[in-house]
C-alpha cells in the first residue's frame, strides 16, 4: 500500500510536548547515563491494565526474558516481533507497552517484546544470537507469512539489520517491516545530521556514538549488522519508515528513502513535520495517533496464511 505524507500543518501539540520535552533535559539525563555507565537494565513489565483484555505469557529464552501479549478473544492470527529502542543500552519502557496496547486493540494482532541483550554487558552477537533463536521459534508457531517485524529507534535499526542477516543465510522472512524513527548507522557520520541537530530535543549526537560503539565491540560500525543502512536492500520484505523532521535520525531515514529509490526498491515512506524522536509512543497525541492509524492499515493489509 502507499502512505500518504502528513501535511505541514501546525502540529501544535506535538511542538509544544517536544518543546516540554526539551527542557525536561532528557537529552542531558542520557548523555551523563552514558558518561557514569548508569544503564537501567530491568525492563518495564506489562502494565497490569493488560490482564483484563490480553493473554500474557512470560517466557525465557537462552536466559532473556520475552512476552507474548494476544487478545483473550478473535486473535487475528498474525504476530508482531516488537523491538525496542533504547540505543542498545536501555530496555523496554511503559511507553513502548503504550504502543503495544493500540495496535492490538486495534487489529487483533498478538505482539512478543523481547528483552534482548543489551551493551555494554553483551555486544550485537550476543543480540542476534538471541534473535535468531527467538526467531525460530517463532516460525514453528506462525508462518512467515503471518510474522511482522517492527522496531523503534535503535529497534528500528535492528529489525532491518536482523532481516539482512536473515536474507544472507536465506531464512525464511516476515511478511513486512515497519520502521519507527529507525537508528540506521552507528556512526553518526552523515553531514546533514549537524545541521539538525538542535532541533533534536532527545537524542545526544556524541552519546549515540559511544553507546553505538559498546553496542558494536571490535566490529567495524560500518557493517550492515549495526548500521544496516551499509547493507544490500534488495530482496526484502516491504518496508515501511515513519520519521519526524526534528530527529537527528532524520538524514539517515532520507539517505534510505534515496538509496532504495535509486536502486529500484519499494519504501513506504513517511516523514511527519516538526514532530521529535519516536513521537508515536505518545499515544495520546494528534499526530500519534494519526500514524498509528496508517501502521493499524499495514498490520491489516496482508491475509492470514494456513
Amino acid at each position: 500500500m502507499s502512505l500518504e505524507n502528513p501535511h505541514h500543518g501546525s502540529a501544535f501539540r506535538g511542538q509544544l510536548y517536544g518543546f516540554f520535552l526539551g527542557l525536561s533535559g532528557i537529552k542531558r539525563h542520557f548523555r551523563r547515563m552514558l558518561d557514569k555507565g548508569a544503564y537501567p537494565d530491568q525492563p518495564d513489565s506489562p502494565p497490569g491494565r493488560f490482564c483484563k483484555d490480553y493473554e500474557i505469557h512470560e517466557n525465557r529464552l537462552e536466559g532473556k526474558r520475552y512476552w507474548k501479549i494476544s487478545p483473550r478473544e478473535n486473535p487475528s492470527g498474525k504476530i508482531v516481533l516488537y523491538l525496542h529502542g533504547g540505543a542498545y543500552v536501555t530496555n523496554i519502557k511503559s511507553i513502548h507497552w503504550d504502543l503495544i496496547d493500540e495496535l492490538i486493540s486495534r487489529t487483533g494482532i498478538s505482539v512478543i517484546a523481547p528483552d534482548y541483550p543489551l551493551a555494554p554487558t553483551a555486544n550485537f552477537q550476543m543480540t542476534y544470537d538471541f534473535l535468531a533463536a527467538l526467531y525460530n521459534h517463532l516460525i514453528q508457531e506462525f508462518s512467515p507469512g503471518n510474522v511482522i517485524v517492527m522496531g523503534d529507534s535503535a529497534g528500528g535499526g535492528l529489525a532491518l539489520g536482523f532481516t539482512q542477516q536473515l536474507r544472507n543465510l536465506a531464512m525464511p522472512l516476515p511478511s513486512q517491516l515497519i520502521l519507527l524513527s529507525p537508528w540506521l548507522d552507528i556512526t553518526m557520520s552523515n553531514p546533514a545530521i549537524f545541521e539538525i541537530a538542535h532541533k533534536d530535543k532527545i537524542l545526544d549526537v556524541p552519546a549515540l556514538i559511544k553507546a553505538g560503539k559498546a553496542y558494536a565491540g571490535d566490529l567495524d560500525p560500518r557493517d550492515s549488522r549495526v548500521s544496516p543502512i551499509y547493507g544490500d536492500l534488495q530482496d526484502l520484505p516491504p518496508i515501511s519508515l515513519f520519521i519526524g523532521t526534528h530527529e537527528v535520525l532524520l538524514p539517515d531515514a532520507r539517505k534510505l528513502r534515496d538509496l532504495m529509490d535509486e536502486r529500484g526498491f519499494r519504501l513506504n515512506y513517511v516523514e511527519y513535520p516538526y514532530m521529535f524522536h519516536v513521537w508515536i509512543t505518545i499515544t495520546r497525541l494528534p499526530e500519534a495517533r494519526q500514524a498509528i492509524d496508517q501502521i493499524t492499515d499495514l498490520l491489516r493489509e496482508s491475509g492470514v496464511e494456513e
